[in-house]
């Protein structure tokens, strides 16, 4: 059999409109057939047979629906997340076809521990201005997140893994008010810490703290009696602030108010070497602009920060 003369199978889809894949994913984000079909320009009845035609061609319901709310089954689910990755590759495809630049623009997800939330703060208003068709959808959770599962497009966090992008290596500073350190004096090894009131995360409270020395890398071991201890770093930051003490904080958290006079640096020789942070971005054949704008943004603006 000659190469030309090849039966080759046939291809086949479930799906006859491409329409009706946009249709579902809307109606799912949006969590409404009239909303989405609002979106799409036409009929809500057009848009329901659309959802119907293709639960009769994948053989599965996808959506539970009342006359007052709509939701995605679990075949549904795990399907709008995988035909998400189908529709922005098409979208890719028919911008490249056409020459026209993918500005970013769209909804992104992030998701960061609480304990970010100054930092994100800062970062997420920064980026804001200079992306301004991009609107920042924000979870904030202790809990390390499946992206795909949760639609979030990229997350910080502190473990590392495989796809774990490294953004910086965390340490701890000393900081306190003018007016604390007016008051009370300022300590001149981390020994003298010992003489004064402390707020430190939690973990600290319970081992010895290692500061090191920057220049000479020389580290001293001192076990603190913190006044307040807590594993929210805007909350210990909050409480220096109101001059209640020297707080143990993240360089990266402390930047904000330090830049902004709210606190002043105290040890400025050392730090406490910690952990790092991390990015972990959702898979996906094509990474879109919005996400890969942010991951840019959030390279250049640590390496603008002095910590």
């Amino acid at each position: 059999m000659t190469r030309s003369s090849r039966r080759l199978p046939p291809i086949t889809t479930l799906v006859e409109d491409i329409g009706d894949l946009r249709a579902f994913g809307l109606v799912v984000d949006l969590k409404s057939v009239t909303a989405a079909a609002s979106v799409l320009g036409e009929s809500k009845a057009t848009t329901s047979r659309r959802i119907s035609r293709l639960e009769a061609s994948l053989g599965v319901p996808l959506l539970h629906r009342t006359s007052r709310v709509v939701e995605v089954t679990d075949q549904g689910r795990t399907y709008r997340t995988q035909i998400g990755e189908v529709l922005e590759l098409l979208a890719h495809a028919n911008a490249n076809a056409k020459n026209v630049h993918d500005e970013p623009h769209g909804t992104l997800r992030i998701a960061a521990p609480p304990g970010l939330v100054r930092f994100l703060g800062q970062l997420v208003a920064n980026f804001a201005l200079e992306q301004p068709d991009v609107r920042v959808d924000v979870e904030l959770s202790e809990k390390v997140l499946d992206l795909d599962v949760e639609e979030i497009d990229l997350a910080f966090g502190f473990a590392t893994d495989a796809e774990s992008v490294e953004v910086v290596e965390l340490s701890l500073i000393c900081v306190a008010t003018a007016t604390y350190l007016k008051q009370f004096g300022r300590p001149q090894t981390p020994g003298d810490l010992k003489k004064h009131k402390v707020i430190a995360h939690r973990w600290l409270g319970e081992r010895d703290a290692t500061f090191t020395h920057q220049q000479t890398k020389r580290t001293t071991h001192v076990r603190l009696q913190p006044m307040v201890i807590s594993q929210a770093s805007d909350f210990i930051i909050d409480i220096a602030c109101r001059d209640a003490g020297i707080a143990i904080v993240p360089a990266l958290i402390a930047h904000a108010d330090l830049q902004a006079g709210h606190l002043v640096r105290v040890l400025p020789s050392y730090i406490v070497p910690t952990r790092s942070l991390y990015m972990r971005l959702r898979r996906a054949r094509h990474l879109p602009s919005k996400v890969a704008a942010f991951r840019d943004f959030v390279k250049t603006y640590i390496s603008t920060l002095s910590l």
